[in-house]
């Protein structure tokens, strides 16, 4: 059963996490959407219901990163999925704001995610 709130994009896109109990983690976005995203961990396990501090950061031609504030919802073998905190992307522009600046700094943008990875 779909259990997202708003439509995902699948990404490659690196991020670190800042998680108290472990310290800072490289990951991997897989997939990103104006509630959360969904980023894998490694080997890292993160308790759901933790908050976490999350850097999308930028590449290619610019190099602004996007620094959020999330809670991990849901958790997987592979990593976890995060919601933003309610006050980061009050309206669908300033996600649509983003999507647009990650695609001109020639992030792989591959589609949009169907299931919850």
């Amino acid at each position: 059963m779909e259990r997202r709130l708003c439509e995902r994009y699948s990404v490659k896109l690196e991020a670190i996490i800042n998680y108290p109990a472990l310290g800072l983690i490289h990951a991997q976005v897989r997939n990103l959407g104006p509630d959360g995203l969904y980023i894998e961990t490694g080997n890292a396990l993160l308790d759901i219901g933790s908050g976490i501090e999350l850097v999308l950061l930028g590449t290619g031609r610019l190099q602004k990163n996007y620094q959020f504030n999330a809670t991990v919802v849901f958790s997987d073998e592979k990593g976890v999925g995060v919601l933003f905190s309610k006050e980061k992307f009050p309206n669908n522009c300033e996600f649509q704001e983003m999507i647009k600046f990650l695609l001109l700094s020639e992030v792989m943008v591959v589609g949009v995610a169907t299931e919850f990875e």
